[in-house]
């Protein structure tokens, strides 16, 4: 309690701090040949425009580093995403076109002209994301270049990296893109510990030492033509995933009369992979008015092997000998279109919108096939409009889904609705601003949860989908107040969340004959709150501290139980940021959630960070703490369970990383590209069949 309270503590303190040297509050930008002075952060209606200085397009090597040094960002060096000051996940375009963090890499923080941000997916991007979003403006050029970003991060104590290359042709008319990512793990010296206590007349232990073995290959190749109001861009990308988690243990069962030792393996391998083919048009029409149409297919093939044995040296006691195999082979498909329709109305704007997915999945398991398939259709409106210093986002949909598994059908018609206000002070209220968001929406079950197929975990233990799931209602709401200083970067944020989930799909354990399942059920009631205190304090203009405060409140009720669980966690990031230098240490305390019946607990983490640039090349160093006390338990009369792992690579990982880039030339900058990928959700493989790296 005493370190929550200094946290706290040093969160007021934001207020109340040193007075540090005044950033810039005018920058300038070219428009037509002629110069705008422009403030620092314009707010109109439902976003947010930020201009860059100079100390923010040199942040970092790429234009992600640079967007997150802006004040309503987490800042963060080499990441693969973009944290919004309210610490959401932001849904990314760029010149208005969904992009991801990794296409954003590619590009320098001088490319960038202005950042528009939004603190809730604007109506005609609320089917993509309801979340965040940012649009980079980059800036656009003539002539041809060739250009190329290479960035590498590799552990060097063990097999631990992400590298990526980004390769682009571009005229003023067309674009051509070929990327390659490559993440890859091979930890060894994992300690394991699995207990099962089915009853007081059945247990079974186990100890061991196993190896992860992970890669994801992402490569893409990408054809953009940007000609007047026209925009269309054709990718085709695969993606492979292969993975293998093999453990050496030693086993204990023990019964009423009989008590077991044995030795044997367990090995868990899963392969999945992906291709598809994206295609998206834009146009932009006469008064600000847009239409844009975005379709994608995806194919995809995967499995699941699991084998585990034990076997006694003692042939007079080899009863609970066993060898288990479960295997599941998944064929995939989904077909995505999504529509919208954008103009300005009444001093404002309105969008209306159409997606439709077709999801289909084809899968055996113990010579038993199962074709689940689900047809969703959302039709949404929305507006925006601003009186005075208060905007006022409302929006509503339709959902019109059918899913049907092993014969059983589910059929809805659903509304969707959602209202988004803020309030921005002016004069002494300057920096001010409340924040108020309130959602009522669906959730439908993935063809994952809702296939038939089993894998073995333990003799008695087996998980396993539920053709039966319905969908369920959330109903959620967002306040924050928040304090942006006009004379620097300084900022305190206070936020609270609740939320509450009607026959929330979760996890749960059940008995059914002589086994007992993790089968996915339609609980009871989920009622929680969150509260967020948190913010930046500059005493320097190169240096700032972001500690924050987090406190967890869930109320939740399986069949089995009734769960009443509370928890703080804490950390922050300490930044340091020189013309070519900078420097990060973060922590964060661990983190505890509930799925239905189960309890995960995922590791204290610290990192520390050293960037330096040379020319187009920077070099630097991370180190890295987490994987400590990894576990996962239930504690339910027909079975307590405890699998604890401890990642022992991982809690003193140090990487050596590098980024280089090139720029010949000189081309108008297009647009980046869309990725609507399909779930993983609907591949059929879940947390139980696949082997799962450390949080």
């Amino acid at each position: 309690m005493k370190k929550v309270l200094a946290i706290i503590s040093l969160l007021f303190l934001v207020l109340n701090g040193n007075a540090q040297e005044s950033l810039d509050t005018i920058k300038s930008f070219r428009l037509s040949e002629v110069v705008v002075k422009a403030e620092r952060i314009i707010h109109k209606g439902d976003h947010d425009v930020l201009y860059l200085s100079n100390d923010n397009k040199k942040f970092g090597t790429n234009a992600l580093d640079a967007v997150s040094s802006l004040e309503l960002f987490q800042t963060a060096i080499n990441e693969t995403k973009l944290v919004s000051w309210d610490r959401q996940n932001v849904f990314i375009l760029i010149n208005g076109v969904p992009s991801t963090a990794y296409d954003l890499r590619g590009y320098k923080g001088e490319d960038i002209k202005n950042v528009e941000f939004y603190s809730i997916a604007p109506p005609q991007y609320m089917s993509l994301t309801a979340g965040p979003v940012v649009n980079i403006v980059v800036k656009k050029r003539h002539d041809r270049s060739y250009a190329g970003y290479f960035n590498t991060s590799n552990a060097v104590n063990t097999e631990f990296g992400t590298n990526q290359i980004d390769l682009t042709y571009a005229d003023s008319l067309n674009q051509v893109k070929l990327d390659y990512l490559i993440d890859y793990r091979n930890i060894g010296n994992i300690d394991n510990l699995a207990e099962y206590t089915y009853s007081p007349q059945l247990h079974s232990q186990y100890r061991g030492t196993s190896r992860y073995k992970g890669q994801y290959h992402n490569i893409s190749a990408s054809y953009q033509r940007y000609q007047g109001n026209h925009l269309f861009n054709a990718k085709v990308y695969t993606i492979i995933e292969p993975l293998q988690d093999e453990e050496k243990r030693a086993g204990l069962i023990s019964t009423d009369d009989t008590q077991y030792n044995g030795e044997g393996t367990s090995l868990l391998k899963s392969r999945s992979n992906t291709v598809a083919v994206d295609l998206y048009y834009r146009y932009l029409l006469k008064k600000g008015r847009l239409f844009a149409i975005n379709v994608v297919n995806t194919f995809g093939n995967s499995y699941s092997d699991s084998k585990q044995s034990m076997l006694s040296e003692n042939t007079g006691n080899n009863d609970y000998d066993y060898n288990l195999h479960s295997r599941v082979d998944n064929d995939s498909y989904s077909f995505i279109t999504n529509a919208v329709y954008a103009s300005p109305l009444w001093g404002g704007s309105l969008s209306v919108g159409s997606r439709y997915e077709y999801k289909q999945l084809n899968q055996t398991s113990f010579n038993n096939k199962y074709k689940p398939y689900s047809h969703n259709e959302f039709l949404n409106t929305g507006g925006s409009w601003t009186w005075n210093t208060i905007s006022f986002v409302p929006a509503v949909g339709l959902n019109i889904f059918k899913q049907t598994s092993s014969g059983i059908s589910q059929n809805s018609v659903l509304p969707y609705i959602r209202l988004y206000s803020d309030w921005w002070g002016k004069g002494k209220m300057k920096g001010t601003t409340v924040q108020l968001t309130l959602t009522m929406r669906n959730i439908s079950p993935s063809l994952n949860e809702i296939t038939e197929s089993e894998t073995y975990l333990d003799p008695w233990l087996i998980s396993a989908g539920n053709p039966k799931l319905k969908d369920y209602w959330i109903t959620s709401g967002k306040l924050s107040f928040a304090y942006f200083s006009p004379n620097n970067k300084n900022q305190i944020v206070f936020m609270v969340q609740p939320s509450y989930a009607n026959n929330k799909i979760a996890t749960t354990i059940l008995k059914e004959s002589d086994n007992i399942y993790f089968r996915p059920q339609n609980i009871g009631g989920d009622f929680e709150w969150r509260f967020d205190l948190y913010g930046s304090w500059y005493p320097f203009k190169w240096l700032e501290l972001s500690p924050y405060v987090e406190y967890y409140i869930s109320r939740l009720e399986t069949p089995s139980q009734n769960i009443n669980f509370d928890y703080w966690r804490i950390g922050g990031n300490i930044t340091a940021s020189f013309e070519n230098l900078s420097l990060i240490f973060s922590v964060n305390s661990p983190t505890k959630v509930y799925d239905g019946d189960l309890l995960s607990r995922g590791s204290l983490q610290y990192a520390g960070t050293i960037q330096y640039k040379i020319g187009n090349w920077s070099v630097g160093a991370k180190y890295n703490y987490s994987g400590h006390n990894n576990y996962t338990v239930s504690n339910l009369p027909i079975l307590r369970y405890n699998e604890n792992k401890d990642w022992k690579p991982l809690q003193h990982m140090a990487r050596l990383t590098a980024t280089y880039t090139f720029s010949v030339g000189k081309s108008r900058r297009h647009d980046g590209k869309i990725l609507i990928e399909s779930s993983k959700d609907n591949t059929g493989l879940g947390k139980f069949n696949t082997p799962q790296i450390s949080k």
